[in-house]
């Protein structure tokens, strides 16, 4: 699944809706946040500026590090493109120029100084040039992110508290998306599925997984096996409730406790209605 299209926006989901509504608000003026733009345009929410924090903690870096089909453009770069694609993600309903002119005002721009700026049309070439291996780098590194504070909620019982659950993205109404993510109805614009694993105390994403809008979230949360591990204390809906999972994920089997070196995964709290019996699922 190309992450140009959605995994990026998982980047600035959470962030992106709050977004929208404060751009046009002056910095503090929303009760309980302090959210706005900054004369340059940058976004700072709770002290955070967010896009100068990728920055500089390297996240813009590693898309630019990734895989790509990038030369040595003087403006639209590996890394200016990154940058461009975060920023259209945090201010969706603003155009390719817009953007553009944007991202060219903001300080530490990975690229020449005087370097004019772009068109939209250049924009989409090098959204091209770029393809999906940016885009993922730059999810992974931002996830992997251990020095954000977390709050009181963050752990409980000396584990750290994260949550699962699943969400769709709407994507541009594109008769190749529909056929590849699948739509709602006819009509619709198309829509991908995501399945994400998230901290409880910073709000952050630790992994996800998107698929077609008709795969099953079940389906899609056994992918995010790898990201559950020891001293974690996950959340989960009845949705999500499978004891075949349940049992893969926690190591709480002879088997797994074997295959895992004797180590003990997370522990799992489903909340499950209460006319269900559980029982493992046939392998």
């Amino acid at each position: 699944m190309d992450l140009d299209g959605g995994g990026t926006l998982g980047l600035a989901q959470g962030r992106t809706a709050a977004a929208e509504k404060d751009r046009a608000l002056p910095p503090g003026s929303r009760p309980g946040r302090a959210c706005g733009r900054t004369r340059t345009g940058w976004l700072t929410c709770g002290g955070e500026n967010l896009i100068g924090s990728l920055l500089a903690d390297g996240t813009i870096a590693a898309g630019a590090a990734a895989e790509h089909a990038h030369k040595q453009e003087r403006a639209l770069n590996a890394g200016v493109t990154a940058l461009c694609l975060v920023t259209g993600a945090l201010f969706p309903l603003l155009g390719y120029d817009a953007v553009l002119a944007l991202v060219f005002g903001m300080p530490g721009l990975p690229a020449r100084p005087g370097t004019p700026v772009p068109g939209g049309p250049a924009y989409s070439k090098a959204r091209a040039r770029s393809g999906e291996a940016p885009a993922r780098a730059m999810f992974e590194a931002d996830a992997a992110r251990g020095d954000i504070p977390a709050a009181p909620d963050g752990t409980a019982f000396g584990l750290e508290v994260t949550q699962i659950d699943g969400t769709t993205l709407e994507l541009f109404g594109d008769p190749l998306l529909a056929e590849e993510s699948g739509v709602p109805a006819p009509g619709a614009k198309p829509l991908l599925r995501l399945v994400g694993l998230l901290h409880s105390g910073t709000r952050r994403w630790k992994a996800a997984v998107t698929g077609r809008y008709l795969d099953g979230e079940n389906a899609l949360a056994d992918g995010l096996q790898d990201a559950f591990g020891p001293r974690q204390l996950n959340l989960a809906d009845r949705g999500f409730f499978s004891m075949d999972r349940f049992i893969r994920f926690c190591c709480t089997d002879h088997r797994s406790r074997v295959a895992h070196k004797g180590t003990v995964g997370c522990r799992l709290i489903i909340r499950i209605s209460g006319a269900r019996v559980g029982a493992p699922e046939s392998s």
